[in-house]
């Protein structure tokens, strides 16, 4: 029981479906049949269509198929780009509307448009958190890894930076690099993440194997700017993934004097306790100048345990 697909300008045969390869994609229906002819690289399910052979008649996409039979493929162009069309197609996006959506890249819409602004449809999908629509973007093969023109921003930075965690795990199912970087200052979404305290955004980017010691121009690493910002969470879960505590910031900085220079305690006490700062270092006495005076003492304190510790074992 087969499907057999030929061209339909030429009559030439392409492709045999079995009932296995439609089962993959939901069964023997029409949408089916463009999965798989899709997966084999014959473009997306929106550019597709599928006739009868004997009418040449389009059949609808959810549509039974009673195998075996034959139908004719035809595999349409992109609308040319259009300022004002391509615009209105990523406002769409952004606002969610789904089936507006679907119906533009059924025209079909070129998947990657972008605004006025140079944000493509993807990105503001992931922007404003609209999993289902960058889920549809991407089987139209949206790319995944489009950067905005001139700072470089990704989908993945717009949805670590707003921690939308739905949009995450799809661009990464879709296996968007995990490490993107913002031309500008060397910004990838794990940085985003740590700045902000998305700790199960850090949480996704760190299991897809984004790199912990990554620093932007000025030195920073997602674990100083963790530090900096008293994001507990996020900090016990960079030092989880083995991020380094030495790297330097401006100024020799490591993320232990920014956590006791902001009076991040918490943080400078997790620092502490695994060993991230030596305070039996020539430089442990130096962190005190760096402190708040009203949380020196508290620094002080856990510095002079810290110390005890560390002469005791």
């Amino acid at each position: 029981m087969a499907l057999l697909v030929c061209w339909a300008g030429s009559g030439e045969w392409l492709a045999q479906l079995d009932t296995a390869d439609l089962e993959l994609h939901g069964g023997p229906t029409v949408r089916a049949a463009k999965a798989c002819l899709s997966a084999r690289g014959l473009g997306s399910r929106f550019r597709l269509r599928l006739l009868r052979e004997e009418t040449t008649e389009e059949m609808e996409e959810d549509e039974t198929l009673l195998l075996p039979c034959s139908v004719k493929l035809v595999v349409l162009s992109l609308l040319p780009a259009d300022v004002e069309e391509d615009h209105e197609f990523v406002q769409l996006c952004s606002e969610g509307r789904l089936e507006e959506v679907e119906g533009r890249l059924f025209r079909p819409q070129e998947p990657n448009s972008e605004n006025k602004d140079g944000w493509n449809a993807l990105q503001m999908a992931a922007w404003t958190g609209r999993a289902a629509v960058a889920r549809i973007l991407l089987e139209a093969k949206a790319c995944c890894n489009h950067e905005r023109r001139a700072r470089g921003t990704t989908p993945l930075h717009a949805a670590a930076w707003n921690e939308h965690l739905e949009v995450l795990r799809v661009l990464l199912e879709a296996r968007a690099s995990s490490d993107p970087i913002m031309v500008d200052k060397g910004t990838t979404p794990l940085h985003l993440a740590a700045w902000n305290g998305q700790s199960e955004a850090a949480r996704l980017l760190l299991e897809a194997k984004a790199a912990c010691n990554q620093a932007m121009t000025d030195g920073a690493t997602p674990l100083h700017l963790a530090a900096e910002t008293g994001h507990e969470a996020v900090v016990r879960l960079l030092l989880e993934a083995r991020a380094s505590c030495t790297p330097c910031r401006e100024a020799g900085r490591t993320p232990f004097h920014l956590a006791a220079q902001k009076g991040h305690l918490e943080v400078v006490r997790l620092l502490l306790e695994t060993g991230a700062f030596n305070p039996t270092g020539t430089d442990a006495a130096s962190v005190l100048g760096l402190v708040p005076e009203k949380g020196r003492g508290e620094v002080l304190r856990h510095l002079l345990e810290a110390r005890a510790s560390f002469a005791d074992g």
